[in-house]
């Protein structure tokens, strides 16, 4: 094993050329299969007689043998025995390992007879192929959606999509004179669904807009959903994020809208008294008594303030939140 202030060792091995009947009388030398560092590394025996060094000598790779005086007799047998390079690596010739040895003595197939050209950027198959390496996997890219787009076209890398659709939020109600604060707008609901996408997959996004609160005496607008559609290529249903209910007024209290067709449903918060029901995101409007009305819805989908009378004001209700649509991108 080689390590920092350690030479590695190299490969030798023991090599024999069998037994061989030399045809003819007309040749001095043997051919191994082997290269041999020196005549000291081989046991050459002929008939039966092991030759002295000095009756021989190598050159070549693989090493050739030849006899100092002389050519082998017709009939002679040859056997040599020898060490295969000491001190130095063996370097097997290109796609000549085309098999390995297990540790239970079983043979694998072909493994280094490979096929293709190997690069730095190229792996090696388990059919002895070089392929390119793969881009690799996992998150590669958010998108957020605030106004509506047609015709978005997905990567072509991209294979997988979280979409995250949220509705907008309800319109908060305006005031009642005999009833007080007026019931804020619900939440928009927030559906979140898993897509397998790829080639030129394109979309349509509608992100929900404002819903206006209402007049006095008035129930707010409904909230407007958000969706995200097939256009080309997928072949995934409508995903719809519903928006928020209107508030009521009078202080009536609003259940929120019921999420549907994702793989996770999660319902906006209800409208109460003068206060509009939080989104998935965060808070919705506060209501309001004087001039400066009913506010907003605050987060992403969140319902608009009801409206709250002052003296012989009744004010109005406050605008929902718009929706959002927000897409997860995993190659």
């Amino acid at each position: 094993m080689a390590y920092l202030g350690r030479t590695q060792l190299k490969a030798s091995d023991i090599q024999l050329k069998a037994a061989t009947t030399i045809s003819g009388s007309s040749t001095n030398t043997v051919v191994l299969t082997w290269t041999a560092p020196n005549e000291q590394s081989l046991i050459f025996r002929v008939n039966g007689v092991t030759q002295n060094t000095t009756d021989f000598t190598i050159a070549g790779s693989p090493t050739t043998i030849t006899l100092a005086s002389g050519n082998f007799a017709d009939g002679s047998v040859v056997e040599v025995v020898g060490i295969n390079d000491i001190g130095t690596a063996i370097v097997p010739a290109d796609g000549s390992v085309t098999a390995l040895k297990l540790a239970d003595d079983s043979v694998t197939a072909a493994k280094l007879d490979t096929t293709g050209t190997p690069t730095g950027s190229k792996f090696l198959q388990d059919d002895m192929a070089w392929s390119a390496i793969p881009a690799s996997g996992g998150f590669d890219d958010m998108k957020v959606w605030t106004t509506s787009q047609s015709g978005y076209l997905i990567p072509s890398d991209i294979t997988k999509v979280i979409f995250f659709v949220t509705g907008g939020g309800g319109g908060g109600a305006g005031a009642n004179a005999a009833l007080g604060a007026s019931g804020g707008g619900s939440g928009g609901t927030a559906v979140k669904k898993l897509v397998l996408v790829g080639g030129t997959d394109t979309i349509d996004v509608t992100v929900g807009g404002t819903a206006n609160g209402g007049a006095a005496g008035a129930d707010g607008a409904i909230g407007n959903n958000s969706t995200v559609a097939s256009d080309t290529g997928t072949s995934f249903l409508t995903i719809t994020g519903t928006g928020g209910k209107p508030g009521k007024y009078g202080n009536v209290p609003i259940a929120p809208a019921t999420p549907t067709n994702g793989d996770l449903n999660i319902s906006g918060g209800a409208g109460s008294s003068g206060m509009g029901g939080a989104s998935y995101y965060g808070q919705g409007g506060s209501g309001g008594y004087t001039a400066a009305v009913s506010l907003a819805g605050v987060a992403p989908g969140s319902g608009g303030g009801g409206g709250y009378p002052s003296s012989a004001t009744y004010y109005p209700g406050a605008a929902g939140a718009a929706g959002v649509v927000v897409a997860y991108l995993f190659k």
